[in-house]
């Protein structure tokens, strides 16, 4: 969703995603914790967050709670 050549994030600098889950959760329908921590190049949209939710829960079939972290990072040079 961020990395491909034409991701439909692609203007987000992913920067770590942290999936968290138990075994039985998986089993039990529970939803599973995304994280995303990325560095927006642009503005992001106000529902960033649940666009990501919606697409994992239709690839995987399984509900999620997304959260994405915006963080601005400078390197030096």
């Amino acid at each position: 969703m961020f990395v491909e050549p034409q991701a439909e994030f692609g203007s987000y600098e992913l920067i770590e995603t942290t999936v968290t889950y138990r075994s039985l959760d998986f089993y039990r329908d529970n939803p599973v914790q995304v994280r995303t921590v990325v560095d927006p190049r642009i503005t992001p949209p106000p529902d960033l967050a649940q666009l990501v939710d919606d697409r994992i829960t239709r690839r995987t079939g399984k509900e999620t709670d997304v959260e994405v972290a915006f963080v601005r990072s400078q390197e030096s040079s």
